[in-house]
């Protein structure tokens, strides 16, 4: 029951784009000049600016200087912190101090003046896209559940994390968190829950599926099992409609257009005529995507003209690195619009706005998009699928593997050149702002 429970959790958070969508800078790993190293002759330390405030970041001993463990700090005040060193086996609270100047770190008790750190650094930002990881590694990254507890696997900087869930309402692991795996043998790790005020080491064991895919972890005498939210077990998450499509189309057509959707002057072009590089997979137009069925006649994908030259531009930025564009939805008609909410009916209400207000793709400005490879064609395996509800959907989700969150990183730099805004809870979601 408690797995079911999650995944509802998963699914209620996602909003379709409908939430307030901003100007978003690239999300891309923190450059090394924004890092801070506090330290002494035994331990390094650095903090990591986060959107809400910093990470702290702790050397592990013994790795030589390659593997961090990431804490969330929680702010109090000005340049005052929590810092909670918790983990799946450990708990320690203490408040950490940057003094003025940020001459020193005080951590509890214990005080870590300024430091240079010439090592390599616990996050940068990757120029040129990373290795794909080897799949019997990447077959381990996911969600895991267990005694209340969530955690996440992923890949970071070429080695495998975990992530700890700090607070239960922390949609996107961005408060997180974050633990190096240190690998013995093939399924075996140590996980090192270290900081200023914890040092502990504790046995991880993998458990996979005869497909390959982890099903389950065990740290110590804890076990965890595996949350999939993307079909990796053949099993893509769907909502049951309401009522059948046919009578949806029939009731749609009784809803007036709402007056700031009809005022819009859509002045549509073919995203294929304007993009000759763009493919298109429009998955509401196909079977393949959260109904189940096909809820869309059209074959083709519109934009508003200014909006497909500006995706041009975004076209030949990522041309340049060897990617084109995978549309999986431009302009869909407020009748389209329509029959999507009365599917879904109340109990998925808040996936999609009111009726009453329309949907941003009814403008023509909006499109979600994706990345295929120019040479070979083949849509890429982005961080999460379309309409993934789960926490991969958001735009600064911290899992997945080095390369998914360079392409995501690549195609946001792209789009937000070109003129668009991105949704800070879909990735794939962009509105043109011109």
């Amino acid at each position: 029951m408690k797995k079911e429970l999650l995944t509802l959790c998963f699914c209620l958070i996602g909003l379709w784009g409908a939430g307030t969508v901003q100007a978003t800078a690239p999300v891309t790993p923190t450059q090394p000049s924004a890092l801070r190293y506090f330290g002494n002759a035994h331990e390094t330390l650095a903090l990591v600016p986060q959107k809400s405030g910093f990470s702290l970041c702790y050397a592990l001993p013994g790795e030589n200087g390659t593997r961090w463990n990431w804490f969330y700090l929680s702010p109090e005040r000005k340049d005052s912190y929590t810092l909670r060193e918790e983990g799946p086996t450990v708990k320690a609270d203490s408040t950490v101090r940057l003094s003025p100047g940020g001459s020193q770190l005080v951590a509890g008790r214990y005080v870590y003046p300024a430091m240079t750190y010439t090592g390599k650094p616990p996050d940068e930002a990757f120029q040129e896209a990373p290795y794909e990881m080897a799949p019997d590694e990447e077959a381990l990254i996911g969600y895991y559940h267990g005694g209340g507890d969530v955690l996440l696997v992923r890949e970071h900087q070429g080695e495998l994390e975990l992530l700890y869930e700090l607070e239960k309402n922390d949609r996107d692991f961005t408060k997180s968190n974050s633990f190096a795996l240190v690998k013995n043998h093939y399924d075996a790790y140590t996980l090192m829950e270290k900081g200023p005020y914890t040092d502990t080491s504790s046995p991880v064991r993998f458990d996979r599926n005869g497909s390959g895919l982890g099903i389950s972890l065990r740290i110590g005498n804890h076990s965890y099992s595996r949350i999939f939210t993307r079909g990796e077990n053949d099993r893509p998450w769907r909502v049951k409609p309401v009522m059948t499509l046919a009578q949806a189309r029939e009731k749609a057509k009784a809803f007036p257009v709402p007056s700031k959707i009809a005022a819009e002057k859509l002045d549509l072009v073919s995203v294929s005529d304007v993009v000759s590089t763009a493919k298109l997979d429009l998955r509401y137009s196909t079977a393949n995507n959260l109904f189940g069925e096909a809820i869309v006649s059209s074959k083709k994908a519109e934009l508003n003209r200014k909006a497909a030259q500006a995706l041009s531009r975004a076209a030949e930025i990522l041309a340049s690195k060897g990617y084109g564009l995978l549309i999986w939805e431009g302009y869909r008609s407020y009748e389209d619009f329509a029959v999507a909410k009365l599917l879904l009916g109340p109990s998925h209400d808040s996936l999609l706005p009111p009726l009453s207000e329309g949907y941003s793709h009814n403008t023509g400005r909006s499109l979600d998009v994706s990345l295929y490879d120019l040479e070979t064609g083949t849509p890429i395996k982005m961080i999460s699928d379309f309409d993934e509800l789960s926490p991969a959907q958001y735009r600064a989700f911290p899992g997945g593997t080095d390369l998914q969150r360079y392409l995501r990183g690549l195609l946001d730099y792209a789009m937000t050149q070109s003129g668009f805004n991105g949704s800070d809870m879909e990735w794939w979601h962009y509105e043109y702002k011109g």
